[in-house]
């Protein structure tokens, strides 16, 4: 832990947190942060905060906003526990038993469809961004999927690439596979996309492009006024929904919620793309180098 200007800073394992209570607690929950960001005008999806165990009424609420949904804790990281795109009231229920053990209350939203990205900003400022694809493997026509989520483990080892998360067969991949009508001894034919998850995180095993310099104003704009509701927030990492990939064009999106303590290991090692210093960017703000 340090002391720089009046605010304290922990660093581990590629995390940096500013810990100042207020902000914090509010950030912790996913509801109270959409709620504030709509007041502010910014774009965000609509959800609801409701407890686990009060599945009647949440099912009410599905029906009213219609399939898909989205459900997940209203305070986690590292999308644990997300379930983006239910489509029918079994994937409801399941996902449900699934969180019932794990948080008290649960966000439900509505199911956004589109492109993933990571906005960094330091100071207020947005320094990096990543298009975020979901962890996956490419059939070859041989190998089971099993097979070949290992011999992607070895390459991302070997590339540095996200090196202390490495993909793993786990009930997450196992539900992805199932939709797909899937499993992992399942052999697929040569260059078919599987998705081995529902979210894009790059600490379940997701893979980052390097977009920096194809957002938009509008979109940094956006981005920057979303963080400056909390101003002592020196690094942040704000999750981003597009509509059209902002690599070719740009498009309407929403902010999915802000994150106090981003990993930025994916922004030194990119699946694709140029690396960007956030720690240097961070350090020089912290201590005033121009």
């Amino acid at each position: 832990m340090t002391d720089v200007n009046g605010l304290s800073y922990t660093f581990n394992n590629g995390y940096v947190n500013t810990i100042r209570k207020s902000t914090n607690c509010v950030l912790r929950n996913k509801m109270a942060t959409k709620v504030i960001l709509g007041a502010e005008k910014i774009p965000v999806p609509t959800g609801f905060m409701l407890p686990v165990a009060s599945k009647a009424a949440i099912k009410c609420f599905v029906q009213d906003m219609g399939y898909p949904v989205c459900i997940k804790p209203v305070s986690g990281k590292g999308g644990k526990g997300v379930f983006p795109s239910l489509n029918s009231e079994v994937s409801v229920d399941k996902a449900l038993n699934f969180l019932e053990n794990k948080t008290k209350y649960i966000l439900l939203e509505e199911s956004l469809t589109g492109f993933d990205a990571r906005v960094i900003t330091v100071a207020g400022k947005v320094v990096a961004a990543s298009l975020r694809l979901p962890a996956n493997v490419l059939g070859d026509g041989t190998n089971s999927i099993a097979q070949l989520i290992e011999d992607k483990v070895k390459l991302r080892l070997e590339n540095k690439i996200q090196r202390a998360r490495s993909l793993k067969i786990d009930h997450e991949v196992i539900h992805s596979l199932d939709m797909q009508g899937l499993t992992p001894e399942s052999i697929v034919e040569a260059g078919v996309f599987v998705k081995l998850r529902n979210n894009s995180n790059l600490s379940t095993g997701g893979e980052s492009v390097n977009i920096t310099d194809k957002l938009s104003k509008s979109t940094i704009e956006a981005v920057e006024k979303a963080v400056s509701v909390f101003p002592d927030l020196v690094l942040c990492g704000v999750d981003v929904m597009f509509e059209k990939d902002p690599r070719y064009e740009s498009s309407d999106f929403k902010v999915i919620e802000l994150n106090r303590a981003p990993g930025i290991r994916g922004h030194y090692y990119p699946n694709e793309g140029d690396s960007i210093d956030v720690a240097l960017l961070l350090v020089d703000s912290l201590f005033g180098v121009k």
